[in-house]
């Protein structure tokens, strides 16, 4: 829905020194509509600020560690460093990783990273960068969907604020780093509603006769390039995407009577179905020649583990800045199934948020409602009844495929159609009442939404000391810089205890992943981890791991392994008998790091 002019714009139409038509009102005009984005975005670039603090960190060294993070920067720093992001060189030795059984359907972001690392091929800066730039991103594009919606500038700067910092976004940092970005997300969800309201996108929309009747619509252009993006986003969101377009068909043509909006919304469908499908096409043809180890194969019943389940979607965020909230929010993470207490903890839709979803359910119960609202409702209604626990997401899961599993992910697209609801009522307000008054609807109101709804939404004490992490990241490095200091270089390291690769799970103290430190901070080493679970570097590595030590060292020596790196926090005994057996062994003490955790023996008999 276009946004409608001002009266103003209306009054000065006659082609004066105010009208949009003369140069100055040209320029008057441009500047007028840029400004809301541009208040956004400095709205937004303020609270980042407030939060991360950049200016206090090294920008070299990733604001997280451990787990997910470790994966992600792995990613970042194979592709910034090689160009590849399916096989990496210096992981999985004796061999290398060659990732197409773990599909990356992550076009979109690698084009990003593409154009980061023709400045820089630093991983670290370039993962800050990624991170910290979608921010910004995030508060353009909500802020062009919700003026779109035709919701006032104010409100649509309050509104794209409050859902670039949705908790999802917030809580799960850099560990989901292409999962939860969400600056596609407002483009797809505009595009459902053009479907829905009969917005002409393609010209056989486009009444027979009229004068103009183009293959496709400038909004057209708008909607398919969303849909090749929400594509190249991750698996989750283009999943997503296509339900809300299909709704979005099935509303505009049986309620609103838009006899082609099914169609439409086949043609976009299909767009981010094919798009897709293309990045997966070097995954098949390698598994064609190679077979499938079923790595990354999900169960059914993990949609109900990850499913979203609605006092989530409404509870405050954990950790909340007021303390009989955040209180509350611990007696229940404590009392809940414990299974279901995992990530779904970051759906939360914040107070404004879950108002929006709340109004927007609600009217639904009425006879005559706004064509916006309602559709926003019937959005929310669907994304809750196809995402929650024995949903329909849980069906697919066991009628077609599990690999969809965390339907909780889908409070993303819940976010923003429930602010939009709610930016969209209190519109309503403002004009039929008291809210006349400019200054309210432009400042004071969209002002108390932000503040209120930033410090709801992001809580307390959720990152780590940078300090603790710079230092922790400096040790690492000190360790690793020993080791190369210390074998020749391009020297392949075996690393104990044996892992598989993607998703181990922890073992004792070590966290899933944690044998990618050696990758990240070393420069030309070649490391065991991480082989691809089953292929047949991963199988001789388990099977050189479970042989005595004598004849592993022996297997190792004669494979070309320049020396073992144990991490103690996989062992039980904090690996006390292994080292005593390889002091023995190799006749020669381990470089230790300064924690104590990590030790390295050089073969060398």
């Amino acid at each position: 829905m276009p946004i409608l002019p001002s009266a103003s714009a209306v009054k000065d139409s006659s082609g004066g020194p105010g009208s949009t038509d003369s140069p100055d009102g040209r320029k008057h005009a441009i500047l007028k509509a840029a400004l809301p984005y541009l208040v956004a975005t400095i709205i937004c670039l303020v609270v980042m600020g407030s939060i991360y603090h950049p200016w206090r960190r090294n920008l070299r060294i990733p604001f997280d560690t451990g787990g997910d993070a470790y994966s992600t920067q792995t990613l970042v720093k194979n592709f910034v460093e090689t160009g590849h992001f399916y096989v990496y060189p210096y992981l999985g030795a004796p061999g290398q990783l060659e990732q197409y059984d773990f599909p990356m359907p992550y076009w979109a972001h690698f084009i990003v990273l593409a154009v980061l690392r023709l400045f820089t091929h630093d991983y670290g800066l370039v993962t800050n960068i990624f991170f910290l730039i979608a921010f910004p991103f995030s508060a353009l594009t909500a802020c062009y969907a919700l003026r779109r919606l035709g919701i006032s500038s104010g409100l649509a700067v309050a509104g794209s604020v409050l859902f670039t910092f949705l908790p999802i976004h917030i809580l799960r940092k850099q560990h989901h780093l292409f999962i939860t970005t969400l600056y596609f997300i407002p483009l797809l969800c505009l595009t459902a509603y053009w479907i829905a309201s009969g917005n002409p996108l393609f010209g056989f929309e486009i009444a027979a006769g009229s004068r103009r009747r183009p293959l496709i619509t400038t909004d057209g252009v708008v909607a398919l390039l969303s849909c090749l993006l929400i594509a190249w986003d991750n698996p989750y969101n283009a999943f997503f995407a296509v339900t809300f377009l299909v709704v979005g068909g099935i509303l505009g043509s049986f309620r609103n009577n838009h006899r082609n909006a099914w169609l439409t919304a086949l043609i976009l469908s299909a767009a981010v179905t094919i798009a897709f499908a293309i990045q997966l096409v070097p995954n098949w043809l390698y598994q064609h020649t190679h077979g499938s180890t079923g790595v990354g194969h999900r169960l059914p019943m993990e949609s109900e583990i990850f499913g979203l389940t609605l006092i989530q979607l409404l509870a405050p965020v954990e950790l909340h800045r007021i303390p009989s909230l955040a209180h509350w929010r611990q007696y229940y993470d404590s009392h809940a199934i414990g299974v279901l207490v995992n990530e779904n903890g970051t759906a939360s839709l914040g107070l404004w948020g879950a108002i929006g979803f709340l109004l927007s359910l609600a009217t639904l119960l009425r006879k005559h409602s706004s064509d916006l609202l309602y559709t926003l409702g019937i959005f929310n209604l669907w994304g809750l009844l196809f995402a929650t626990i024995g949903g329909f997401g849980t069906i697919f899961a066991f009628l077609i495929t599990p690999q969809i599993r965390s339907y909780n992910r889908i409070s993303m697209f819940l976010g923003f159609f429930s602010l939009a609801a709610l930016m969209w009522a209190l519109d309503c307000a403002w004009h039929s009442r008291f809210w006349h008054f400019r200054i309210t609807g432009l400042v004071l109101v969209p002002g108390l939404l932000v503040l209120t709804g930033v410090l709801d939404q992001v809580p307390r004490h959720f990152l780590p000391s940078h300090l603790v992490v710079e230092r922790q990241f400096n040790e690492q490095q000190d360790f690793i810089g020993r080791i190369e200091n210390t074998v020749p270089q391009g020297s392949m390291i075996f690393q104990l205890p044996y892992m598989f690769f993607p998703e181990h799970g922890d073992l004792n103290r070590m966290l899933d992943y944690d044998p990618l430190v050696g990758y990240l901070h070393s420069k030309s080493l070649h490391w065991s981890y991480a082989a691809l679970k089953d292929r047949p570097v991963d199988l001789w590595q388990k099977a050189v791991a479970a042989e005595p030590t004598a004849r592993m060292v022996d297997s190792l020596e004669a494979a070309g392994f320049a020396g073992i790196y144990v991490d103690r926090y996989g062992y039980t005994d904090n690996a006390a008998a292994l080292e005593a057996e390889l002091r023995t062994i190799l006749k020669s003490d381990p470089i230790a790091d300064s924690t104590g955790r990590y030790l390295f023996f050089r073969i060398h008999r």
